[in-house]
């Protein structure tokens, strides 16, 4: 099959690896079309090569394998939302940004005291940064 199917938490790929006889082998992405262009006969089966987003549920290799990998996906997800989970990622490692964001947003009903509000909106906006600091981390590791 010269598809996969992506998870449902799926936001954005990072990197697909398939585990071959002789070890680890990264896949090259690519556009779809490329794919279509370069193996247009989905008969034609090899040790893929590239990989590339096909449809929003669906990615495609190229060429089609000639065999079963074990195939290793790295991807950004969809973090568990709080109104479903006990814990989140979000309440686990920047409970302050949670607990700013809400009061912030409630304190604007409220209307409040501006004083309040500006010192609830600097301490959302502390923790935000702390963020933004940790994702960019994550997004230049190096995922292999």
């Amino acid at each position: 099959n010269r598809t996969l199917a992506l998870p449902s938490d799926y936001i954005t790929g990072k990197a697909i690896e398939i585990t071959t006889a002789s070890g680890v082998v990264n896949l090259l992405p690519k556009a779809a079309e490329f794919i279509n262009e370069m193996y247009p006969v989905s008969a034609t089966q090899a040790q893929p090569k590239y990989y590339a987003q096909y449809d929003v549920s669906n990615l495609i290799l190229g060429p089609t394998p000639d065999l079963i990998y074990v195939v290793g996906f790295h991807y950004f997800a969809m973090p568990t939302s709080i109104v479903t989970a006990s814990t989140t990622w979000l309440d686990t490692n920047f409970p302050q940004v949670l607990l700013y964001g809400s009061l912030l947003q409630a304190y604007v009903y409220m209307k409040g005291s501006p004083d309040i509000m500006a010192y609830y909106k600097a301490a959302y906006d502390v923790g935000m940064k702390e963020i933004q600091t940790v994702t960019s981390a994550i997004k230049m590791q190096d995922f292999r």
